[in-house]
């Protein structure tokens, strides 16, 4: 008998990796929260801008609240990581071909 694997094994492969890069993410920010709430009220950060070496000084709340819009953010993307997974493994014999 062969046995052959459809993409669905690359998709969980893709879906593993990208949860990988999410947690990583995720671990940054929160990093990031915790430094940002050790300043004192009315400290200013520098945010680099985007796609740039140019930093431009900003208020910390400011900042503060951006970073955890960022962290909500990705935390609901790594759920939803997760319940595709698991929506995939409940289909699992549909990811295998038998011949």
């Amino acid at each position: 008998m062969t046995e052959l694997v459809s993409s669905g094994s690359a998709h969980k492969m893709s879906t593993s990796h990208k949860r990988g890069e999410l947690e990583k993410q995720i671990n940054e920010k929160r990093i990031l929260e915790h430094e940002l709430k050790q300043m004192k009220k009315g400290q200013s950060a520098y945010k680099q801008q985007t796609n740039s070496h140019i930093f431009f000084k900003e208020d910390v709340t400011k900042v503060f609240s951006e970073c955890k819009k960022s962290l909500d953010e990705l935390i609901e993307e790594y759920k939803q990581c997760e319940l595709d997974e698991e929506t995939t493994e409940e289909g699992g014999d549909a990811d295998t071909l038998n011949f």
